[in-house]
């Protein structure tokens, strides 16, 4: 008889075992809810719009860091090219000897680009700088325009201006022993290796690293040295 009671107490026993093991566990309803196929349709869409917000505001920050690149050095090219183009008819205007009137208009557009020049440099210097991604200390290119372009354009106009103040006949003769076709030849070619370098750097090399931006600054350098360099005539023309 203790034998039928043992036995059946271990059946009962060993059943609930297996039913503990055997029978999963019911799931929170949290973890079935989570689970739930609408809600990973909803996940799905807030990631997509959360990546899709990035990615477009990620875009239009640097189309508008990019176009205001295009902006400075579009603005820095219409200074250097205004002053050499008037300086340009201004010469030919003299050259064709078209008359007072003529040169004064000519001249007129000249001092106009000049002196635009002078006021917009500084700040064109300062955008430079911050476009260089650099807030505090000089960008690599502000020397290279202050002593290679300013002093090729010092140059021009203290020629120019001599030619023009004799041909109205508010001097006798020439002060400068100077040529103005070769000051203006001069004045090209360094205004375009300046132009040419500068939307290089911030179109191509700004978003290197930095020995490919260092690299590339040298070579910079030498290019705009060499097309930019002042000779004999325009270092006495400069000297005060």
């Amino acid at each position: 008889m203790s034998d039928y009671f043992t036995k059946s107490r271990n059946r009962r026993i060993d059943e609930r075992i297996n039913h503990v093991v055997t029978v999963p566990k019911k799931e929170s309803s949290r973890w079935e809810f989570l689970r739930h196929p609408l809600m990973s349709l909803v996940t799905g869409f807030i990631l997509t719009a959360f990546v899709g917000s990035y990615l477009t505001n990620s875009y239009r920050e640097n189309k508008e860091d990019y176009d205001l690149r295009l902006k400075t050095i579009e603005e820095f090219t219409n200074m250097i090219f205004a002053r050499r183009t008037t300086a340009v008819l201004l010469k030919s205007a003299i050259k064709r000897n078209a008359g007072k009137e003529e040169a004064l208009l000519k001249k007129h557009d000249y001092d106009k680009a000049y002196s635009e020049w002078n006021i917009k440099l500084q700040t064109t210097l300062f955008g430079i700088r911050r476009l260089s991604g650099l807030s505090s200390i000089r960008s690599q290119f502000e020397p290279m325009i202050e002593n290679q372009l300013r002093g090729s354009f010092a140059a021009l106009d203290k020629c120019i201006t001599d030619e023009y103040d004799t041909y109205i006949g508010t001097q006798a003769t020439r002060q400068f022993e100077c040529d103005t076709d070769n000051l203006l030849k001069s004045a090209l070619a360094c205004s375009t290796a300046m132009s040419n370098q500068l939307y290089r750097f911030f179109t191509v090399y700004l978003a290197k690293s930095d020995a490919d931006k260092d690299k590339f600054l040298k070579s910079a350098n030498l290019e705009i040295i060499k097309n930019c360099a002042v000779t004999e005539i325009q270092t006495k023309m400069n000297e005060p």
